[in-house]
């Protein structure tokens, strides 16, 4: 079994950010971008090669654009990033796999201004090709097409189930899709909340023998990394589609053309 291992991943990570800490003292801003490097670093050594970990803004072929992501995993396979601001990366929403927002420490505050930043990335369409889907389930199908999105967090102020009526409660003031709506958030060693909304037929939580769906709490402390590790690993998607059309990007303007 891999739970004492990944226990001892967790406390590395932890350690990493108490080193950010140290450095960033009273500046949350250092400590904010210190805490999103850590666990993109981590991310980047774990994930297959086809996938970038960085940090930037998304756009899409109708002209939607998210804000800032602290994490975008981007699939290599299918298009890369353009060099964008001050080390961030633009990305073309065809190819980013799954967004993380992330916080050194979390309450019902903070996951609601992460949810709200989530809303933006999970507003873009990918533009897949239907043919590419054919063997989906209808929610499979929505899905492909929105952003997979995630919250991250090192430490939090509040109880697991106080920040579960607080997720469940951003959805109730912000009615959303099942499918836009964001997969987890996991606190390291702490636990994780796991949305598993109406229409998902991929899994549940298994309580007392049957498999339950819809917000769920689990205090599981030390292994919290590795359930986020397994729900992340198996969300994303598991094929390559084609990469984006670019012109579908392009700007509808009448140019002056020049010819013999």
């Amino acid at each position: 079994m891999l739970d004492e291992d990944f226990r001892i991943v967790a406390r590395r990570l932890a350690l990493e950010l108490t080193s950010v800490k140290a450095r960033a003292g009273t500046h949350g801003g250092e400590m904010g971008a210190g805490a999103e490097s850590v666990v993109r670093r981590f991310l980047q050594s774990v994930l297959p090669s086809r996938y970038s970990v960085g940090s930037g803004f998304i756009r899409d072929a109708d002209g939607g654009r998210s804000h800032q992501m602290d994490v975008v995993i981007n699939d290599e396979l299918i298009f890369g990033s353009f060099p964008y601001d001050n080390g961030k990366n633009l990305y073309l929403a065809e190819s980013v796999a799954a967004v993380i927002q992330v916080k050194s420490r979390i309450d019902p505050r903070g996951l609601n201004a992460a949810l709200d930043n989530l809303a933006s990335a999970m507003s873009l369409k990918k533009r897949t090709a239907r043919g590419e889907m054919r063997i989906m389930s209808e929610f499979d199908k929505a899905a492909a097409q929105i952003i997979r999105c995630y919250v991250f967090a090192f430490d939090c102020r509040v109880k697991l189930q106080t920040l579960r009526e607080a997720f469940k409660a951003y959805y109730v003031k912000n009615p959303t899709a099942s499918e836009a709506q964001a997969r987890s958030v996991s606190i390291l060693n702490v636990g994780s909340i796991v949305n598993f909304p109406p229409g998902y037929d991929k899994g549940g939580v298994k309580i007392g023998g049957e498999v339950r769906r819809g917000v769920i709490g689990i205090e599981s402390e030390g292994d919290s990394l590795f359930h986020f590790l397994v729900q992340l690993f198996h969300e994303m998607p598991q094929v390559v589609y084609r990469p984006p059309i670019l012109v579908d990007y392009s700007i509808d303007t009448t140019y002056q053309m020049l010819t013999d």
